[in-house]
């Protein structure tokens, strides 16, 4: 069973790195078999962390390892407290090992790996492996590394088939909606479904400031690294139902909103700053393209007040259903597009 699951990695590994993989495995001791690094992987295989990290993803997804989140002391390095849920995590304030107070940070907080006894069966007496009185986990190890790679989206992304069935579902009866009322309803009941597929976000309708929101969505994972930084810990959805008559063949279809609308959005956030309730991102969802503006005033918002606001098409959410895309994957690919064209935007505005 094992052999056969790891030759699923001989796109990513030689056959000499995946040998180095299975002797690793195999030496694992039932003490150690739960307590699996990227640290502890890339001294054995001779790779360096960031292979190491890629090689413990893969292994995640082919069924090898499961994972947990675990925090490490940020004075001995001792691993203290495994846990599935990663809000436990910041209930630790002391070091058992070293008996240290402390404060638990992102950089604290560790992926620990361990193996499925039942694809990789121990054979008592042949294990070299051993584990020390206290298990020291590196940084390398942090949940920010894995973050910054890109690896967790998958994790914390992950509906099943069912729910981008549904999705394909809600799209496909948006885009036929006749009447105005409609549009808007089945437009909006798709965007709370997207942020509500898996148990990453909670999305919720929403009415504020003279109905210019449609929707709030509470991130449940909330870290100060990666996209989860940008996004924080809740951010606002907009949607928007203008729609045209195409000239050449007199059928509907998506306009795009006004340039009015994302400057409204990115108010109403500011002005959330103000009430102490600290909003830095949003979306717009529109049947239609972004307006042209769109581009240049999001880039101008993320450097002059650092709010980042993104925007989807129903066609793209339609595409993400059809093709079961990550969401994170999506979102992290749009902010990007605005932060690296801020250098450019200083540039035209002479600093």
């Amino acid at each position: 069973m094992c052999c056969s699951l790891l030759l699923k990695l001989n796109d990513i590994l030689s056959e000499e790195k995946l040998e180095k993989l299975r002797e690793f495995f195999e030496q694992l001791t039932p003490n150690t078999s739960d307590k699996i690094t990227a640290e502890k992987l890339a001294s054995y295989m001779g790779v360096d962390f960031s292979e190491a990290r890629n090689i413990l993803m893969k292994c995640k997804k082919i069924g090898v390892l499961e994972l947990q989140f675990a925090v490490r002391c940020p004075e001995c390095g001792a691993l203290i407290k495994q846990a599935k849920d990663f809000e436990e995590l910041f209930n630790v304030d002391e070091c058992y090992v070293c008996g240290s107070e402390i404060e638990i940070s992102e950089e604290d907080i560790v992926l620990i790996f361990s193996l499925d006894k039942d694809k990789f069966p121990f054979d008592s007496g042949q294990h070299k492996i051993r584990d020390n009185a206290k298990s020291v986990v590196a940084q390398e190890n942090s949940i920010e590394k894995f973050v910054k790679e890109g690896h967790l989206n998958a994790i914390l992304y992950n509906p099943t088939d069912e729910y981008y069935a549904e999705l394909k579902k809600l799209c496909e009866l948006a885009l036929q909606a006749k009447t105005k009322k409609e549009k808007g309803e089945s437009l909006e009941k798709t965007v709370i479904f997207l942020f509500n597929m898996g148990n990453l976000f909670s999305a919720e309708e929403r009415k504020i400031t003279n109905n210019q929101i449609d929707c709030i969505v509470t991130n449940r994972w909330y870290t100060h690294c990666g996209i989860f930084d940008v996004i924080g810990g809740h951010f606002l959805v907009e949607c928007k139902n203008e729609t045209r008559r195409n000239k050449k063949d007199a059928t509907i279809e998506g306009k795009p909103p006004k340039g009015s609308y994302l400057s409204k959005l990115h108010s109403i956030i500011t002005e959330t700053q103000k009430n102490h309730t600290y909003v830095k991102f949003g979306v717009i969802v529109s049947r239609g393209k972004a307006p042209k503006t769109y581009h240049e005033h999001a880039v101008k918002y993320k450097m002059l007040h650092d709010v980042v606001i993104i925007h989807f098409t129903l066609n793209e959410i339609l595409d993400m259903a059809i093709n079961k895309e990550n969401l994170l994957d999506k979102m992290d690919e749009k902010i990007k597009n605005i932060i690296i064209d801020i250098d450019d935007y200083k540039k035209a505005i002479g600093e």
